[in-house]
C-alpha cells in the first residue's frame, strides 16, 4: 500500500489518527475518508420489440421493419455483430456505437423468394456484459 493514498476495501467511513513524534513532541492528525460504491460504466442493451411480423409481402417485393435498441447503461454499447440466419432477411453490415441513453432503429428487410411462411432469428452481439447475445425471432 502506498503511504500517500486512501485505498478503501469496501464502502464505509474511515477515521484514524496519524501520530507524529519528533524532538520529544507529539502531533495527532485526524484522518478521515469516506468511500462510495464504485460505479462501473457498462452498457445495457434493451430492445423495444420482442418480435417482427412482416405480414404478407409479394414475391419480388421487400418489406422493412425497424428494431429499436436503447443503451440504458453508462458505457458505450458496441455492436460486434448483427445478423440473421438466412438471406431472406437482411440487416446493415455495421452499426455505430450507441452512447449512454441513446436509441437507434436498425432496419430489417424481408425479401421473400417463394410463397411460404418464413421464420428467422435476428442475433445481436454486443459488449453488454449481462446480455452479450440477444436473439429476436
Amino acid at each position: 500500500m502506498d503511504a500517500d493514498g486512501f485505498y478503501p476495501l469496501e464502502e464505509a467511513i474511515y477515521i484514524d489518527t496519524l501520530k507524529i513524534y519528533a524532538q520529544n513532541q507529539q502531533w495527532d492528525i485526524l484522518l478521515y475518508g469516506a468511500s462510495e460504491q464504485l460505479i462501473i460504466e457498462n452498457p445495457s442493451i434493451h430492445l423495444l420489440e420482442d418480435e417482427l411480423n412482416f405480414g404478407e409481402i409479394d414475391i419480388g417485393q421487400s418489406g422493412m421493419l425497424n428494431v429499436t435498441i436503447t443503451n440504458s447503461g453508462l458505457g458505450d454499447l458496441i455492436f460486434e455483430e448483427v445478423l440473421t440466419d438466412s438471406d431472406i432477411f437482411s440487416v446493415p453490415d455495421s452499426i455505430d456505437p450507441l452512447g449512454p441513453n441513446q436509441t437507434v432503429s436498425i432496419p430489417v428487410t424481408f425479401t421473400p423468394i417463394t410463397e411460404t411462411d418464413y421464420v428467422d432469428a435476428l442475433t445481436i452481439n454486443t459488449n453488454d456484459p449481462e446480455h452479450p447475445i440477444l436473439d429476436l425471432d
